[in-house]
C-alpha cells in the first residue's frame, strides 16, 4: 500500500528502490520473526500443567523491566506458576531456606534465597553457597508442592545450582556476548568457561541475535527480542516541556554508547533538542559535554517510557559499531520506538542491518548519522510511514516470543511410547499404570499388550481402562507371544520418537522418564538406557538397606538421597535388564525388532544389547533415575522347574548366536 501511494511522487531512483524495500519488508516480516506453525494445536503454545518455571535471572524483577521479566510474565499469563529468584542474597535467621517476597503478577512469585552470597554476578559461587542455595530451592520445591520444573537461566554463574535440580528441563536464554563485557569482575574468561558447561548441559539454548547464534557453537534457537506493542503504541505526547523538535534516546548509556554520533547531529541541528534518558555507566560523553541542546535525564520508571517515547520526534540508537557487544546485540528499543511509530536513526550494527533495514535509517559515519537525523525529522508527520512501522511492530510482541519459546520446549519433549506386557491377572499391571499416568512428562502413549490372557473379565477391564485414558491403547493377543514377541507387537504400533519397555511388576517414580529422555538427547551415542532399582540381577541394583515396602518413608528418603547426588551420572555397562529401558526409535529402525527365537523370557535383553553395541552404540544405566521392581513376578506363571527349563533353552539359543554367555554381576 505504501509503495502504491508514494511511488509516483518520487523521482529519485534510489528513493524508488527504498520504497520497494519498505513494501517488500512489510509484506515478508514474519520470515524474520520465526513464525508459529498455524497447524499446531493450541496445546503447543502452553506448558503442561505439572510444570513450574524457575527463572534464574541476571536482574531483579523491580530493576529494568526487560526480557527476563517479559518471558516470566508471559508464561505466568498462560497459567504456569513462575518462581523468579532475586540476584542478591542475604543470610537470614534460617540459612538454606527461602522466602516469597511478593507476587507482582498473577502466578509470579518473587523468591529470596537465604544465603550469604552478595550477588550472582560478582564472583564464582563457593561450595558453601552452592549447598545453601540448593537446599533453599529444595525447600521451596517441597513447600510449594512443585512436581517438575522448567528452568530459564539468564546468566551462566547460576549453573552450579541449576545442574543439581532434579526433574528439571533447562533453557539457557543467551542474551549477551559475555566475553565482550569488560566489567564482569575483571574475569570474563571465567564467565565463558562456566557458560560452556551451561551450553552443553542445557536442553534448549535460545539466542537473541544472529551473531550470538553463530558464536555459541551449539544447536540453538534464535528468538529475538520484542516490544510491548499495546504499551508503547498508547503513549501520550507532550511529556517534555520543550518548544523545539525533540530527538531522543531511552536506554543504558554505557561503554557501547557512541556519543560522537549524537554530537555530530546536535552540532548540525542546534534547532533540535537532544534528550538522553538512562543510567550512565562508564560512558565516554566528552564529545557532547557543554552542548547547549543536549540534556540528560536519569533512568526513569518503566511505566513512564511510553509517554516519553511518544514525545520524541525522532528516536536514536547510537551504538558504537566497533564495540564487541554491538555486533551481538538485538536492541529492544527498536521494537519500542517502532511500536510508537517513530522515525529511528541508528548506527549500522549487524542486527539492524539484518532485521529491519527498510524501517530504520542506518548510518556508518558521523556525517551520515547527522544527515539521517534531519531526514527522519522530515518523516515525523508522515502518517503512512508511521502506520508501516507500527504494522511491523505489532507482529513483534513479547507474547509471540513467549509462544515461540513454549513451542520449542514442547518440541524438545517428544512423544514416548511405553510398552507394557500383561500375562495374568495378578502381575502388578494395575499398580504400574497409576504411576505411569503420574509421570512428569507431557507426551506419552501407553501400549498395553495382553499377551494371551483369555479371561473375558480381564479383557473387559483392560478395554475399559483404555476407554477412560486417552493416551492408552490395548492389543489383545490370542496366545502368549513371549517377552520378545509381545514387545514387538507394541513396537510395531508405537508412534513415539522414543520407545520404553516396562515390565508390569514395576512402579515408576514421577521424574523417571524426563531424566532418561534428557540423557538420550544429550548423549546420542547411547543406544539404550535403564534406571537403577531395588531388585534386579545386575549393576542396576542399589542397596537401600532394610525396609518393609516401597511405601516405607525411610526407603523413599534413601532413594531421594541416592538419586539427587547422581542426577547426571551414567554407568556404562555390557547390558541393561529389560525390566525398564528406553531407546530411540531410530535405534530400533536400525537394528530391528527383538529376536522372537527366545521363548517367554530370559536372554532377550542380553541379545538386544549385544546387537546395539555391535551397531556402534553404548549401553548405560542412569544412576539418578530409580524405579521399583518386583523381580520375575511376570515369570511366576512357571514353577521353578519350568523357569529353569526356559532359562536353559534360551541360553543355548543365545550361545549359538554369540558364544559363551557372560553372567550378570552386581555393582561393587
Amino acid at each position: 500500500i505504501f509503495f502504491r501511494c508514494y511511488f509516483c511522487s518520487i523521482s529519485s531512483a534510489m528513493h524508488k528502490i527504498q520504497l520497494i524495500l519498505y513494501g517488500v519488508f512489510a509484506f515478508s516480516t514474519l520470515l524474520w520473526a520465526t513464525p508459529l506453525d498455524p497447524m499446531l494445536p493450541a496445546s503447543a503454545y502452553k506448558l503442561p500443567d505439572f510444570f513450574s518455571v524457575l527463572v534464574f535471572p541476571i536482574i531483579d524483577w523491580n530493576f529494568r523491566f526487560q526480557r527476563p521479566q517479559h518471558f516470566a510474565a508471559g508464561m505466568a499469563r498462560m497459567g504456569t506458576p513462575v518462581y523468579y529468584f532475586q540476584v542478591s542474597f542475604r543470610k537470614e535467621q534460617v540459612p538454606g531456606k527461602y522466602r516469597i517476597l511478593a507476587r507482582p503478577e498473577k502466578n509470579v512469585h518473587l523468591v529470596h534465597l537465604n544465603c550469604e552470597f552478595n550477588a550472582i554476578y560478582n564472583r564464582r559461587l563457593p561450595a558453601s553457597d552452592i549447598f545453601c542455595m540448593t537446599s533453599a530451592i529444595k525447600s521451596m520445591v517441597q513447600g510449594e508442592k512443585i512436581r517438575a520444573t522448567i528452568t530459564i537461566v539468564d546468566y551462566p554463574h547460576w549453573f552450579p545450582i541449576v545442574e543439581r535440580i532434579p526433574d528439571n528441563f533447562v533453557i539457557y536464554d543467551c542474551m549477551d556476548y559475555h566475553p565482550g563485557f569488560d566489567a564482569i569482575n575483571g574475569a570474563p574468561v571465567q564467565t565463558s568457561l562456566v557458560e560452556t558447561r551451561l551450553l552443553n548441559f542445557s536442553d534448549v539454548v535460545v539466542t537473541t541475535s544472529d551473531a550470538l547464534s553463530e558464536a555459541v557453537r551449539v544447536p540453538n534457537t534464535l528468538i529475538r527480542n520484542a516490544g510491548e506493542y499495546s504499551f508503547f503504541s498508547g503513549g501520550t505526547p507532550g511529556y517534555w516541556s520543550v518548544s523545539k523538535p525533540v530527538v531522543g534516546y531511552v536506554g543504558a548509556i554505557s561503554h557501547w554508547f557512541d556519543a560522537t554520533m549524537v554530537a555530530a547531529a546536535a552540532k548540525k541541528f542546534p534547532e533540535y533538542e537532544f534528550i538522553l534518558v538512562g543510567a550512565h555507566v562508564d560512558a565516554n560523553l566528552s564529545s557532547i559535554e557543554g552542548l547547549a541542546n543536549v540534556q540528560y535525564k536519569y533512568e526513569q520508571p518503566y511505566n513512564r517510557l511510553p509517554n516519553m517515547v511518544a514525545s520524541f520526534d525522532v528516536c536514536l540508537i547510537p551504538f558504537a559499531m566497533n564495540h564487541p557487544l554491538s555486533r551481538f546485540t538485538n536492541p529492544v528499543k527498536v521494537y519500542e520506538y517502532l511500536s510508537a511509530g517513530k522515525p529511528v536513526v541508528a548506527t549500522a550494527i549487524r542486527e539492524l542491518e539484518i532485521a529491519v533495514p527498510p524501517l530504520v535509517h542506518l548510518a556508518h559515519t558521523e556525517a551520515e548519522f547527522a544527515r539521517l537525523v534531519g531526514k527522519a525529522m522530515e518523516e515525523r508527520v508522515d502518517d503512512r510511514l508511521k502506520s508501516t512501522r507500527q504494522s511491523w511492530a505489532k507482529t513483534q510482541t513479547w507474547d509471540t516470543r513467549v509462544q515461540d519459546l513454549v513451542t520449542v520446549v514442547n518440541r524438545k519433549l517428544p512423544l514416548v511410547s511405553i510398552i507394557v506386557l500383561t500375562c495374568f491377572p495378578d502381575d502388578g499391571l494395575f499398580d504400574l499404570l497409576p504411576s505411569l499416568q503420574s509421570t512428569n512428562y507431557p507426551a506419552i502413549e501407553i501400549l498395553i499388550v495382553n499377551n494371551g490372557m483369555s479371561s473375558t473379565s480381564m479383557r473387559a477391564k483392560l478395554d475399559e481402562y483404555a476407554a477412560t485414558h486417552r493416551n492408552t491403547r490395548v492389543f489383545h493377543q490370542s496366545q502368549n507371544m513371549g517377552f520378545a514377541g509381545g514387545n514387538n507387537v507394541g513396537i510395531r504400533h508405537a508412534k513415539g520418537e522414543y520407545i520404553a519397555m516396562v515390565n508390569s511388576d514395576v512402579v515408576v517414580t514421577p521424574g523417571w522418564l524426563l531424566r532418561l529422555v534428557r540423557h538420550l538427547r544429550k548423549n546420542p551415542h547411547i543406544g539404550i538406557i535403564g534406571p537403577v532399582t531395588n531388585r534386579i540381577g545386575n549393576e542396576a541394583q542399589i542397596d537401600l538397606g532394610e525396609y518393609t515396602s516401597k511405601q516405607d518413608q525411610l526407603a523413599q528418603q534413601r532413594v531421594a538421597e541416592y538419586t539427587s547426588k547422581r542426577v547426571n551420572k551414567l554407568l556404562y555397562v555390557h547390558m541393561v535388564a529389560f525390566f525398564c529401558v528406553l531407546l530411540p526409535r531410530a535405534v530400533v529402525d536400525k537394528i530391528g525388532l527383538l529376536d522372537e527365537g527366545f521363548r517367554f523370557g530370559f536372554f532377550e535383553d542380553d541379545d538386544y544389547c549385544q546387537r546395539i553395541r555391535l551397531a556402534g552404540y553404548s549401553v548405560a544405566i542412569a544412576d539418578g533415575v530409580f524405579v521399583w521392581h518386583e523381580e520375575h513376578k511376570s515369570m511366576d506363571q512357571f514353577n521353578a522347574t519350568g523357569k529353569q527349563a526356559v532359562f536353559d533353552r534360551n541360553k543355548i539359543y543365545y550361545e549359538k548366536k554369540w558364544g559363551a554367555w557372560k553372567p550378570h554381576v552386581y555393582r561393587r
